[in-house]
């Protein structure tokens, strides 16, 4: 009898912290890149949360790590994107929005 292994999910958290993971490792081969990662900043009654800072010849860059799939349809305008997955539509705060009160 043969058996399956089936790969456990991972949850939105988790594929987050991989995928952050995985963006440091490829960043590591520019050695003159300064890369911070996982940021807590307070700000008045609350704590913004960073994924990464980069500090380079070329700037500064502060960026959002996303893992979503699916169709995702959202401009810079909207304050709100959408996400299509299986014919269900989910709502949520736009990245960009997120990273703009970051800066």
């Amino acid at each position: 009898m043969k058996r399956y292994y089936r790969k456990p999910r991972l949850t939105p958290e988790q594929q987050g912290f991989n995928a952050e993971i995985l963006l440091t490792q490829n960043l590591s081969i520019y050695r003159d890149w300064f890369v911070m990662r996982d940021i807590l900043i307070p700000a008045n009654n609350h704590t913004n949360q960073i994924d990464y800072i980069i500090i380079c010849s070329y700037g500064v860059f502060v960026g959002e790590i996303k893992t979503f799939h699916g169709f995702i349809k959202g401009s810079a305008s909207e304050k709100y994107w959408k996400q299509y997955i299986n014919g269900v539509e989910k709502e949520y705060y736009s990245p960009i929005f997120q990273n703009q009160n970051h800066i």
